[in-house]
């Protein structure tokens, strides 16, 4: 008998062994039925930003309420203001990372090229039945988290709806520039205009001769306003795009006249004395700098927003809504979560993705974002989701007891919480953006092509390279041999290969062509 016994719980040790080891971590699991595999993990969020006071009290509250929600499933926050700078020893180290937050302060683009990320694809077929539909509501989003046709990266659907390109002007500079000229040039061209340039020159030279000090205000950042209407290949520091004609021709942005016109403004706004001599060394202007904007509540009559209580400038929208085309544009959305290489956990990294991206994960990411209620902030209106935050403004604060950005955790317009000064009504325009907006929205010639580098990567590396070490100086207008130094370029760029990386895309935007 003992011995019938003692065969009995061998065999149900062995069973039990056999199922411990039968399944790799999320099999047999899935976001429906809470992804129970047995096999207790902890995922690794890395997320740019920094450690809080009570960023330990916040995850383990969300973590309770994952015994639920996602069972045998745990989260620790990998907190870190410089992760754009550790990113890449992190990649090379192959430090164990489950989930990464991306688009911010790493180019979605270039990183996938280097191979960190995870393709998603047979992923959220598997484990995401939430994002799946999301993916076929926002697909423009989720387009431009795909490369060569393959999905990279979850996006954060934000209702901070960047769909212009913009100009932020220093307030007491505004009443002397001829601000209705400036928006009719801007909105009668996609591209920025020698004329444009000349219009703002006039304008701060009025205000300068009116005793408004213009000293210090151009910024780097206007060469955002210079590249509207072009569309760039892996990353904008890479020089290489296309308007938004229909010939699909591949350009070097950095030698287009727009280029041109931003290094002839910089440069005479430099002998002005308007841009600052240290501005190659990191100084920064908030009074007249390059951005991106929403029609929300504007008048289009006038594509004048003004800048509110404490703020210094106001901001003119650039682009015509009537003649936007619709383009890939990698990255986008500047807000994703993507799974790198180096994770453990795949696919319970996809379930946590699928819970956050559902109405039940709504209490997971309010916390991510706000924190605890209570104790880091008050329910005002329950039915609309507001609430009042005792220490979190606008999106957020690294120096507040909690609270991450909330455009840096999660889909903005499903369940979460409005924080002042958003509502139901920023949700509402982001959703008739990307619901209505775009399916009306005509696509560019090239619109879903996906240009293929990895046959070029090396020398396109190398002009990224030399491209970082010169353009800055040659528009920021206070070095004196800036055309010396695009000759200097060029040089150094042609022996990297410029020709055949040229020819190379371009021969991928004609096949693109061909076969539509």
């Amino acid at each position: 008998m003992k011995r019938i016994l003692s065969l009995i719980v061998a065999l149900a040790l062995i069973c039990s062994m056999l199922a411990g080891c039968g399944s790799k971590d999320g099999e047999g699991g899935s976001a429906g039925d809470g992804g129970d595999s047995g096999e207790e993990v902890t995922l690794t969020i890395a997320i740019p930003w920094s450690e809080q006071k009570d960023t330990v009290k916040v995850v383990d509250e969300i973590n309770a309420k994952l015994e639920t929600l996602l069972p045998n499933t745990k989260i620790e926050l990998m907190l870190d203001a410089n992760m754009a700078e550790k990113w890449p020893l992190w990649m090379s180290t192959q430090k164990s990372i489950d989930i990464a937050h991306s688009g911010y302060v790493t180019v979605l683009e270039e990183e996938v090229s280097k191979k960190s990320y995870l393709s998603l694809d047979d992923l959220v077929e598997e484990y995401a039945p939430h994002i799946k539909e999301l993916m076929g509501e926002y697909w423009y989003s989720y387009d431009n988290a795909k490369v060569q046709g393959e999905l990279y990266a979850i996006p954060n659907i934000q209702y901070h709806v960047n769909n212009s390109a913009a100009l932020k002007i220093k307030k007491e500079i505004v009443p002397y520039v001829d601000m209705q000229a400036l928006k009719d040039e801007a909105w009668s061209s996609d591209k920025t205009t020698e004329e444009f340039w000349n219009i703002l020159t006039a304008g701060v030279e009025n205000a300068e001769a009116n005793g408004v000090d213009c000293q210090g205000i151009a910024s780097l950042t206007l060469l955002e306003v210079a590249q509207r209407g072009y569309n760039f290949v892996s990353g904008s520091n890479a020089g290489f795009c296309y308007d938004n004609s229909d010939d699909a021709k591949i350009i070097d942005f950095y030698t287009t006249p727009e280029f041109e016109y931003l290094c002839n403004f910089m440069k005479n706004a430099a002998e002005k004395g308007w841009v600052s001599r240290d501005i190659l060394t990191g100084q920064w202007s908030d009074g007249l700098y390059g951005t991106k904007g929403s029609y929300f509540n504007v008048d289009t009559s006038t594509a004048l927003i003004t800048g509110g209580e404490g703020e210094s400038t106001d901001t003119l929208l650039l682009d015509n809504p009537e003649t936007k085309k619709m383009v890939t544009k990698i990255g986008e959305n500047s807000s994703y979560w993507s799974i790198p290489f180096t994770s453990e956990h795949p696919e319970r990294a996809m379930q946590f993705l699928d819970l956050i991206n559902s109405p039940e994960g709504k209490d997971i990411v309010n916390l991510l974002a706000y924190g605890i209620e209570g104790e880091h902030y008050e329910v005002l209106d329950a039915e609309n989701g507001n609430i009042k935050a005792f220490e979190y403004n606008g999106q957020g604060s690294a120096s507040v007891s909690y609270g991450i950005p909330n455009w840096m955790v999660c889909n903005m317009v499903l369940d979460m919480y409005n924080v002042a000064p958003y509502t139901n009504e920023n949700k509402d325009y982001a959703n008739k953006v990307y619901l209505e907006d775009y399916n009306n929205m005509e696509k560019h010639v090239l619109y879903g092509c996906s240009f293929n580098v990895d046959d070029i990567s090396s020398d396109l590396n190398q002009i990224v390279k030399n491209n970082g070490e010169y353009i800055e100086s040659i528009y920021s207008g206070v070095v004196e041999n800036a055309e010396g130094m695009k000759t200097e370029l060029a040089d150094k760029n042609q022996s990297a290969g410029y020709e055949d990386v040229m020819a190379a895309l371009q021969e991928q935007a004609d096949e693109f062509l061909s076969s539509k």
